[in-house]
């Protein structure tokens, strides 16, 4: 999301380029691949999820949420083709360092957040965040879906 936000940033800085909305989607794409693994890790019964939810959902569904949304807004300004018309708005040199600062103090905030809850080590399983034992996950697996090898 953050490259995201950059060629954004990048895009109200230098003008609207179709090369810059290429890049939009590739960012999203590669999101959107990670989104998915997340969520497929965790897609089982009783499995309360990893973290969290806002709204109801989980970060990594709002992840693939946001990155669906870029693509499809991307291809449409592609379609429509915002980028090759005169008129474009001119955006204040101040106004996009104010943006620009938001988007890092964003970032910082989120990085400094990450390293408080998880250090420089891995962050903790969900088993270990909700204080849930392997054997309790392990009898949900055998239970959801029995191992064909020990019958």
């Amino acid at each position: 999301m953050f490259f995201i936000m950059a060629v954004l940033l990048i895009n109200l800085r230098f003008g609207q380029s179709t090369l810059n909305y290429g890049l939009i989607i590739l960012f999203a794409l590669f999101g959107s691949t990670v989104s998915i693994r997340q969520i497929l890790s965790y897609i089982m019964p009783g499995n309360p999820g990893f973290g969290p939810t806002v709204f109801g959902m989980h970060t990594y569904t709002w992840a693939l949420l946001v990155f669906a949304c870029s693509i499809l807004a991307s291809a449409i300004i592609l379609i429509i083709g915002i980028g090759e018309r005169e008129n474009e708005i001119k955006i204040k040199p101040i106004f996009i360092k104010g943006l620009f600062g938001i988007a890092m103090a964003t970032t910082l905030t989120f990085s400094v957040a990450t390293l408080n809850q998880c250090g420089l080590d891995v962050c903790p399983a969900a088993t270990e965040y909700f204080e849930v034992s392997p054997d309790a996950i392990k009898s949900l697996e055998d239970e959801c879906c029995p191992d064909p090898k020990k019958k």
